[in-house]
Order: structure tokens, then C-alpha cells, then sequence
């Protein structure tokens, strides 16, 4: 026990820990509390493999078979999934907050900290003042005077960045737009504008020296299958110059940054509000693949979400419903976002940094009351007074905007032709899956409204290239289908 609690002490600092005891025969294995890094393992008859998916995929003890949960989970969730679950059938996932004691061939998992309901007593002017304290203090834990930044022109980029001029570095920036956006960008609820006048205000504000990457419909398209392993193109590019990157993720989750915390229609809704075109997915898939309702497998899992969040007594059925929200985008579209982010860096060598995801600032700002988080009726109200003083009026300002993607038909056209090849070989587990009439109705009626997929912008050309990823899995790990 003593040296367990040592470990997690220590983990304090880093995202995962573990300790091999020989004398003992004992793995102790420890995950960070929000999740930073994926780590994986699959125990067998006198021993416990762990590391990345792709590694335990590789080892010949590890079976690659998918089941109907492993099937469900990627149709109906992804590119979100289970927390706890490896997809890959008796791979499990060391969940966020948990460690495992593997000795003697028993394993057992526990968890060791979890979020907890207390009363907020600051005024609004201090727990602005709190909120920045704790943001420096996770910025400078992190700190490295030879990192890059990546700059959205968003609020959460910005603020991380100007962090950087705080302590006297000119932050090395890099930003991300596509070709031909300027023709093709559509003005949409979620991206209302593009980011590129927004990244050069806060450029020449911080006098920063930044680097436009500008991506090739074509290229992007071709990409897709390597992305499933990383999402490797704007990080290779990075890693040419830095070994450490900055990035303002995970800000939304937890100041409410997200429309579905915004909006009441979507902030009631029972199900996950970033992903609400079950009814696409379910007739995406043929119909004897899933044994049980869609709609019950989804709401089963939302529940049990719902159910482990912590309620003070005095709490409105608003600011329950908010916490539940917390909850819900910690443990779930977060991971996502973390794993995209933590395998796109590592694939391309960099450690990815973010000074957001720090347990003391989600403490905090888990009993931070919604008045203040949507103060002056702005999403992440509270982190605009917190950080005004540092940045540009139209930084502070801005609406939140997703990160971008193209709108080019080339990237749509490229799309669909792999697609169409996938689709018309036997050799595809796909063919076992996909109901093609109904997705060949899709691919062929581009402009028709669906509800999005997952998140905010991920419509029919993204779908599309899921599901080219979707069958790039099967093939480059030799799954079977049970």
C-alpha cells in the first residue's frame, strides 16, 4: 500500500506510471486522472501485456477478433468508444483515474480519485482571478522554451499562447487551414467564419512568429488510411523544428465552450448531444448485425454516465444538469479528442502539451456556478474576464469555432472514389456490415441535410472517410469479425 500511494502521488506530475516488482512478481500500472494518455492491456493465463493499441495488436498472444460490442461500439459511437474499452475483443483500456495491481495472475482495478460536488464560494472577480493562477501554474509545470504553439485565433489557442509571451518566450505558432477554403468555406451555426483573420490579429499582437499550414484536398483524401493510425500530416510538419508542442484543448469541456451547453434543446437532450444521427447509423449497418436496439445500447451507456455524477443538495435542476454535462464531455467527447491529439503527436515524435487538461483546474471548475461560466451570455464567459487583460477585444470576443475542415468537392469527389472501391470488393469486411444500397443513397444525394455525425462538423465527405478508415482497421490488423 505504501508504495502504491507513492506512485500516485508521483503521477501528479505525469500521465501514467507504472512499476514492475520482481521479487513480488507484481505490476502496479497507473493512468493519469483525465486520461492524457491511451494505455491498453490484455491479461493471459501467468502474465498482463500493456502499452498502445497498435502494440498489443501486434503480439502474437493477443487475438484479433472484434465482437458485437467491438461492432457497435464503432457504429454507433465512434470515433468515441467506451471508456475502458480496447475495441479488440478481451483488450480492455486502463480507464482515466484508475491504476491496476497485477500479482500473482490476479488483476484488480481500482480507482483513486474522482470529481466531488463542493460549494463554491468565490466572488466572480475571484474566481477569474483563481481560474488564471491555475492556468499559469499548469502553463510553467509544463514549460519548455523550445516548444511550438498551435494557433487556432480561437480563444483557448490564444490564451496558451499569450502564456508564452507572459514569461518572455515568442511563441513559435502554427495554424491550420485548407485549400481553396476561401472559394469553398460555407458559413454554418457551428463555424460561422474562418479562423485566419482571427490568427493574425493575435499574431501580431503577441508579435509571435507563426507558420500557415495549408493542406491539399487531394493530399488529405490520400492521408486517410495513415490517419487511422495518426493523424500524422500538420504534426510532421511541427516535428521538423520542435520536440513539444502547446495546444488549448480541453478548455470547452470544462468552461462549457460546447452548444449543447449553450443551447437548451440540446443541453435536455437524454442521449450525447454530439451525437445524435443514430437513426443514420443503425441503417448504415445491415440488419442482422446487431442483435439488441441501438436506441437501448446508446441510452445505457449515457445513463450509467449520468449516474456516477456528484449533486450538492442545493443544486437547481440546471446546475444538474450541467454537472451531468461535465461529466458526460470528460468521459467521453473529451477521450476522443485527447487520443486524436496524444496519437497524431506521437506518431510524428512530439510530446503534445495541454495546460487545460490539469486535474486542479477540472476540480475547480466542476463547482464553478453556470452564472458565471456563461457570464454576459457567452460560452466560457468566465475565461474571457479571466484572460482579457492579455489579449485582443476581438480575441476575447470571438464565438467559439470548431477546429476546421474542408469544404472543397475535390476532397469529396477523392473520397468517394476509395469509397466506391472499398465497396465493391468481396474481399472487405465491410460487405458483412454495410447495408451499400442505403450509403450509396447518401454518397449520391451529397447535399441532403443529415444530422451531423459526431460533434460539430463532421457531415457526409467525413462519414465517408470513416468508414474507408473503418475498413483500413480490419486490413492493416488482420481483424476478424466474431
Amino acid at each position: 500500500i505504501e508504495w502504491q500511494e507513492k506512485c500516485l502521488d508521483k503521477i501528479n506530475g505525469s500521465y501514467c506510471f507504472a512499476i514492475w516488482k520482481q521479487n513480488e512478481k507484481t505490476l502496479f500500472l497507473a493512468r493519469d486522472r483525465l486520461g492524457a494518455v491511451p494505455i491498453y492491456y490484455y491479461s493471459y493465463d501467468g502474465g498482463i501485456i500493456f502499452g498502445d493499441i497498435q502494440v498489443l495488436l501486434k503480439h502474437p498472444y493477443v487475438p484479433k477478433k472484434i465482437d458485437s460490442n467491438g461492432i457497435m461500439q464503432i457504429f454507433l459511437l465512434g470515433p468515441g468508444k467506451i471508456c475502458g474499452s480496447g475495441i479488440i475483443k478481451d483488450v480492455s483500456e486502463l480507464k482515466p483515474s484508475h491504476y491496476i495491481n497485477f500479482s500473482d495472475s490476479r488483476l484488480k482495478s481500482l480507482q483513486y480519485w474522482q470529481l466531488k460536488a463542493r460549494e463554491h464560494t468565490d466572488s466572480f472577480k475571484d474566481t477569474a482571478r483563481n481560474i488564471k493562477e491555475l492556468m499559469i501554474k499548469s502553463y510553467m509545470c509544463d514549460f519548455d522554451s523550445t516548444a511550438a504553439y498551435m494557433l487556432s485565433g480561437g480563444l483557448d489557442s490564444s490564451i496558451v499562447c499569450s502564456l508564452a509571451r507572459m514569461t518572455g518566450v515568442t511563441p513559435q505558432t502554427y495554424s491550420l487551414d485548407f485549400e481553396d477554403n476561401e472559394k469553398n468555406f460555407a458559413a454554418n451555426m457551428y463555424q460561422p467564419e474562418r479562423d485566419i483573420e482571427y490568427i493574425k490579429i493575435i499574431v501580431r499582437h503577441l508579435s509571435a512568429e507563426n507558420n500557415l499550414i495549408v493542406l491539399k484536398n487531394s493530399e488529405i483524401a490520400d492521408y486517410i488510411e495513415q490517419a487511422l493510425l495518426a493523424r500524422g500530416l500538420p504534426g510532421k510538419i511541427i516535428a521538423e523544428k520542435h520536440k513539444v508542442c502547446f495546444s488549448g484543448e480541453c478548455a470547452d469541456e470544462f468552461f462549457g465552450g460546447y452548444p449543447w451547453y449553450m443551447k437548451d434543446e440540446m443541453l435536455s437532450l437524454n442521449t450525447f448531444p454530439w451525437s445524435q444521427s443514430l437513426s443514420i447509423r443503425e441503417r448504415l449497418l445491415k440488419k442482422d448485425v446487431i442483435k439488441q436496439s441501438a436506441q437501448e445500447y446508446v441510452k445505457k451507456l449515457y445513463d450509467e454516465t449520468v449516474l456516477e455524477t456528484d449533486y450538492l443538495p442545493q443544486d437547481t435542476p440546471k446546475d444538474r444538469r450541467i454537472r451531468e454535462m461535465f461529466n458526460l464531455n470528460k468521459d467521453w467527447f473529451m477521450q476522443t479528442l485527447l487520443d486524436r491529439g496524444y496519437k497524431m503527436a506521437s506518431f510524428a515524435g512530439i510530446e503534445i502539451r495541454m495546460p487545460f487538461c490539469d486535474y486542479n483546474i477540472v476540480e475547480y471548475a466542476y463547482n464553478i456556478p453556470w452564472k458565471f461560466k456563461a457570464y454576459n451570455g457567452q460560452e466560457k464567459g468566465i475565461l474571457r474576464e479571466a484572460f482579457k487583460d492579455i489579449l485582443p477585444p476581438k480575441i476575447v470576443g470571438r464565438k467559439k469555432s470548431p477546429f476546421p475542415k474542408t469544404y472543397s468537392p475535390l476532397f469529396f469527389n477523392r473520397i468517394k472514389e476509395k469509397l466506391n472501391l472499398i465497396l465493391n470488393k468481396k474481399d472487405s469486411l465491410l460487405e458483412n456490415l454495410i447495408d451499400k444500397d442505403y450509403l450509396n443513397r447518401l454518397i449520391e444525394n451529397p447535399t441532403a441535410k443529415i444530422p451531423n455525425w459526431y460533434g460539430q462538423l463532421m457531415r457526409l465527405p467525413q462519414i465517408m472517410g470513416y468508414i474507408i478508415q473503418i475498413d483500413s482497421f480490419f486490413k492493416q490488423f488482420n481483424i476478424d469479425i466474431e
